[in-house]
């Protein structure tokens, strides 16, 4: 059951307001809350809006719109960094198997060196599987260390770019426009 208007304060607050900008009004009626006016207000800008506009928008009951916050795609920054260090930790691994692989090949070119220079002349290489192989491994295990390395950089500089793009969003206003101009400019509502 809604109280009945006070048809005195409705029309004072009309007399108020009638020299008020139609934008004004119109955003006082569409975000203006109960706390920032009273119901006679509300009904004496509806009454100016009418003869202005013929027509009155419908008015937001939630009061002042507040933008969404943008989504926290990073709601764990340490969880990031952590998975960044994982990476960077996992990388070494596979930079000490390409040591390893390289290192198998020694015997191998020793041999080599030997029988060019103790050979008589006869020198044999091979090209074989054992050679092959340490050489493929270490050559794919250097560019999976290199990888991880990349991933962990990229990790950290996405959440340095995800930081700065939230520091460079604006910041909604803090009050609607009603109230800042209604401090503004001195006018009280209720």
């Amino acid at each position: 059951m809604t109280t009945p208007l006070n048809e005195e304060a409705v029309a004072h607050h009309r007399a108020r307001l009638q020299t008020m900008e139609t934008e004004y009004l119109l955003g006082a009626w569409q975000i203006g809350t109960l706390d920032e006016w009273t119901p006679e207000g509300l009904e004496a800008i509806r009454r100016i809006l009418s003869d202005r506009l013929q027509t009155v928008p419908p008015r937001t009951e939630s009061g002042f719109p507040v933008p969404p916050e943008p989504p926290d795609t990073y709601h764990d920054h340490a969880a990031v960094i952590n998975w960044s260090f994982r990476l960077k930790s996992a990388s070494w691994l596979l930079f000490a198997v390409t040591v390893l692989s390289l290192a198998s090949l020694i015997p191998g070119a020793l041999e080599v060196v030997g029988d060019v220079l103790f050979g008589q002349g006869y020198f044999g290489l091979q090209f074989s599987l054992p050679f092959i192989i340490p050489v493929s491994s270490a050559a794919m295990s250097f560019g999976l260390f290199l990888l991880l390395r990349a991933a962990s950089q990229a990790l950290l500089l996405l959440l340095d770019i995800e930081g700065n793009t939230r520091a460079a969003l604006p910041s909604p206003p803090s009050q609607p426009p009603s109230l800042q101009h209604s401090r503004e400019g001195g006018l009280t509502t209720r």
